[in-house]
């Protein structure tokens, strides 16, 4: 079982707006009715993620293009008289720079694909006396709790463990968990050490892309391979049910931490970075 072949190739701008507008679509689609109420065409190509109810952040309230291009002075026009139409957040993610000193960028996340899954089979780094990893259609008490603690937990280690202080909607949607497209459906790793939690992980599968969400580990419990494990697991899972040998795997993350470097030594490669930035001010 190999990675994809495509990753072998080099990578021109042709064929990362092919992959990026694939993987943009698909995260977008997949996320209605488990992260997302709904995404909304403003024209022009450009479209809006709206975020669950309670989620409000810019993680899942942003105008996007699926090329990822930066908007046009038109467009930033025609973004901002359609946010304030409906009150949404004026957010909006590109894989560009957006030179527009009335907007911040709130985040930048690496979006990965897998190029060799060696190290998935792999699990000779962790002890697994007394672990069990299981797979699940839906999330149980045990792991919303964990979820809950990894990501609503304000980080206190200076960014070292990606996304945190999550509102409590995010939990909510992690439970609930129900795709509104009818060829995409959820599947969940859970990592357990002496019968209790310590690790989760969450896949959206369509017909021919896998995307990796909501890896988390117990506070108490990082940085002893958990999260790896969780993350070999689901992925696993997500090779099992494609009926090719060639899925794309995607994941995202935040670019450039320790949880990134993670992910790349289990066989993920940044195809690209996306930014997230959000209007600071009301200057036109």
């Amino acid at each position: 079982m190999g990675g994809p072949p495509f990753l072998n190739v080099k990578k021109s701008i042709e064929w990362i707006v092919m992959i990026l507008s694939k993987l943009v679509t698909f995260h977008n689609e997949a996320n209605v009715g488990v992260f997302l109420r709904g995404i909304h065409s403003i024209g022009n190509g450009w479209w809006y993620a709206q975020g669950q109810s309670g989620i409000d952040d810019c993680y899942w309230n942003y105008a996007y293009r699926v090329d990822g291009r930066a908007p046009s002075k038109g467009d930033m026009a025609q973004i901002s008289t359609y946010c304030r139409q409906y009150g949404y957040p004026l957010n909006i993610w590109t894989t560009d720079s957006l030179n527009d000193m009335s907007f911040s960028l709130e985040s930048r996340e690496a979006w990965m694909v897998l190029a060799d899954d060696t190290a998935l089979i792999d699990c000779s780094t962790v002890d697994t006396s007394g672990i069990s990893v299981t797979v699940v259609n839906r999330p149980d008490k045990d792991m919303l709790m964990v979820f809950e603690a990894a990501y609503g937990t304000p980080d206190e280690d200076g960014g070292e463990i990606g996304y945190s202080g999550l509102p409590f909607a995010y939990v909510r949607s992690y439970a609930q968990q129900e795709p509104k497209h009818p060829l995409i459906h959820a599947v969940h790793s859970k990592v357990t050490v002496d019968g209790r939690c310590v690790a989760v992980g969450s896949a959206l599968i369509g017909p021919d892309v896998g995307a990796i969400y909501s890896v988390g580990t117990a506070p108490d419990s990082r940085r002893k391979g958990y999260g790896s494990l969780a993350t070999k697991a689901i992925v696993r899972e997500v090779n099992a049910r494609f009926k090719h040998d060639n899925p794309t795997i995607l994941l995202q993350t935040e670019a450039d931490s320790p949880v990134e470097e993670m992910y790349s030594s289990l066989g993920f490669e940044r195809v690209t970075c996306g930014n997230l930035y959000s209007r600071t001010s009301t200057r036109s």
